[in-house]
């Protein structure tokens, strides 16, 4: 997850001074002209909350310490989980969107996020992104219809 830092630019200026004439390239101005948007920092949040709460949690069970013997046909009631957990999540955004969400009851298997300061930075940023809930649960939707 990028942090307000890099939404706000201060990073891409360090960019444009570091260099011997300062500028940007194409390229750099393409992404400071991204992160400004909040278009596209919708999307970073909505990113952001699936990784921590579905990506993550998934990988760590099928890739963490004590899975080197583990194969996909061990993995379908995980699978199961995964779906019903992201449907969980549709049947109540709170879970993801309320005043008290806790990775406990958000996260795929209730451990701490894999990423506090992005999930900090994502609830930091919600307020002035007007349609990260239905982005967010859209993004989430397209995954349960995999």
């Amino acid at each position: 997850m990028i942090s307000t830092d890099i939404v706000n630019g201060p990073n891409i200026e360090v960019i444009r001074w570091s260099k011997n004439v300062p500028s940007l390239t194409n390229i750099e101005k393409n992404l400071a002209a991204a992160l400004a948007d909040p278009c596209t920092v919708t999307e970073f949040v909505a990113m952001t909350i699936y990784q921590n709460c579905i990506s993550h949690p998934y990988l760590r069970q099928v890739r963490g310490p004590g899975t080197e013997s583990v194969n996909l046909l061990d993995l379908g009631p995980l699978h199961h989980a995964v779906r019903d957990h992201i449907q969980a999540i549709l049947d109540d955004p709170d879970l993801i969107f309320g005043d008290n969400v806790s990775p406990v009851t958000a996260t795929l298997d209730g451990k701490p996020w894999f990423n506090p300061e992005a999930m900090a930075e994502a609830f930091n940023l919600m307020p002035s992104l007007p349609h990260v809930k239905e982005l967010t649960l859209a993004f989430f939707r397209g995954a349960d219809s995999c």
